[in-house]
């Protein structure tokens, strides 16, 4: 997700808020779960990207997932591609760990 045109350009446009790669030196997981935390989605501006303690209302799942049922923003289908884009969807263990960071209050950890 970092190395590719979505999550690795830090251009808000192209990365919907959310920059995986090294602004200088080392990747800062700090400052990826800052954007995580403090912004939403431009496809669906009712969602914020992750909703700590509440997986089903987190963006980021819903784009991993490809679900977007229920979302009046997306009635029409405009909410965009399953997560990673062109790719194979993520293996249970790794989405599911995910989900679990987030349940926890996504910590700092």
């Amino acid at each position: 997700c970092a190395f590719g045109s979505c999550h690795g350009s830090p251009s808000s446009e192209a990365n919907n808020g959310v920059f995986l790669g090294a602004r200088s030196g080392p990747t800062d997981a700090s400052a990826i779960r800052a954007a995580l935390l403090g912004g939403t989605s431009v496809e669906v501006p009712s969602l914020p990207h992750v909703a700590p303690s509440d997986p089903s209302r987190s963006y980021l799942l819903r784009k991993l997932d490809g679900d977007f049922c229920g979302i009046p923003e997306c009635a029409n289908g405009e909410c965009g591609q399953r997560m990673p884009r062109g790719g194979d969807p993520l293996d249970a263990k790794a989405r599911a760990t995910i989900e679990a960071w987030i349940a926890s209050g996504a910590p700092d950890s």
